[in-house]
């Protein structure tokens, strides 16, 4: 068995089928949906045909408001199929709705007819709020960003809530004004949305208002909390380090301690985090223990916390026999340098 953090199969776990869809706050429009769509537009869903009552095959037509890619059309068809009972199996996920706004990723089909990028994210929904026209020139990445921007002042909860999860979908870090405004002023619902977009958009400043939320929390499947947690393995700022350190710390639930000992002994590898990573050396938790003695691998390359070659049954030894060389000698040394 190859050294691979068992963080990564508690973080699979989530989804109870392997190829369950990506919720939608966790997509990323640039790496899952630009590349392969030769049609970008938002707009209203003006009619459904046949109209949508449940599983079936379907066809959708919208008034789009905004086209960001390919040859505009007043009134495009899209063709979709919907099944509730293989949401799990990650397919044909979207029921379209008349009146509901979405922004569509697509490709034509020889008839003509669009069809989605892929059936369970290849479309999310939006606010009706636009920006404004003069910025609509330019990147892509960047005229999404502003109506992403202007959804975030509907009035309308939901749709402000999707624009907030759509700042998040497209990870730029010139979104970060943007969401620290709207944390200030934010509903309970909304609030660790708010921090799982800052964090997609590598914002470590976010950490703080991160660790409020993770402190106390208790796992649950499907809940923002979990998606903030598993996103801290993805920061890249050093400057996040001593904010995680101290979140190690503090956190109640294991999946918390098991994403953040992944960001800080794999992501970053930073050596002042050696002394917190050492305090769960032999931890009842295996998730734990393999972390901690895994992290202490990576960061310190003690030979008595050595994972080459290694077999599940050896884990509990190469843990204790980790903890005597911290205790020993690793604890002796000063770790306090990045």
């Amino acid at each position: 068995m190859a050294p691979r953090t068992v963080v990564f199969l508690l973080l699979t776990a989530i989804y109870t089928q392997a190829r369950m869809s990506v919720p939608p706050a966790l997509v990323d429009i640039q790496r899952d949906l630009l590349p392969g769509a030769t049609v970008i537009f938002r707009g209203r869903v003006a009619d459904v045909t046949p109209p949508p009552s449940g599983p079936g095959q379907y066809i959708a037509t919208f008034e789009p408001d905004r086209w960001y890619r390919g040859t505009d059309s007043d009134r495009p068809t899209l063709a979709f199929a919907y099944n509730d009972g293989l949401f799990i199996q990650g397919h044909d996920c979207i029921l379209f709705q008349p009146n509901t706004y979405w922004l569509v990723f697509a490709k034509v089909q020889a008839n003509g007819t669009l069809q989605l990028v892929h059936d369970c994210h290849g479309a999310l929904s939006v606010s009706s709020r636009l920006g404004r026209d003069s910025l609509q020139s330019g990147d892509i990445k960047d005229r999404l960003e502003a109506d992403f921007e202007a959804g975030v002042d509907d009035s309308e909860p939901d749709a402000r809530l999707a624009s907030i999860q759509r700042l998040g979908n497209l990870k730029l870090s010139a979104a970060r004004p943007t969401l620290h405004r709207v944390l200030e002023a934010c509903t309970d619902t909304e609030k660790p949305w708010v921090v799982l977009a800052a964090l997609r958009t590598g914002d470590v400043t976010a950490l703080p208002a991160a660790a409020e939320r993770l402190r106390s929390w208790t796992f649950r499947a499907q809940q923002p909390e979990g998606w903030i947690a598993i996103e801290l393995r993805n920061l890249s700022d050093r400057d996040g380090v001593p904010s995680l350190i101290e979140l190690l710390r503090t956190a109640s639930d294991p999946f918390v301690k098991n994403c953040v000992i992944y960001a800080l002994a794999e992501t970053f590898r930073d050596p002042r985090a050696v002394p917190q990573i050492a305090a769960f050396l032999g931890s009842p938790d295996k998730y734990l223990n393999y972390d901690a003695v895994l992290g202490m691998w990576n960061i310190t390359h003690a030979s008595a916390c050595s994972l080459e070659h290694w077999k599940e049954e050896d884990l509990p030894a190469i843990g204790r026999a980790c903890k005597l060389w911290w205790e020993s000698q690793g604890s002796t040394r000063s770790w306090d340098r990045p």
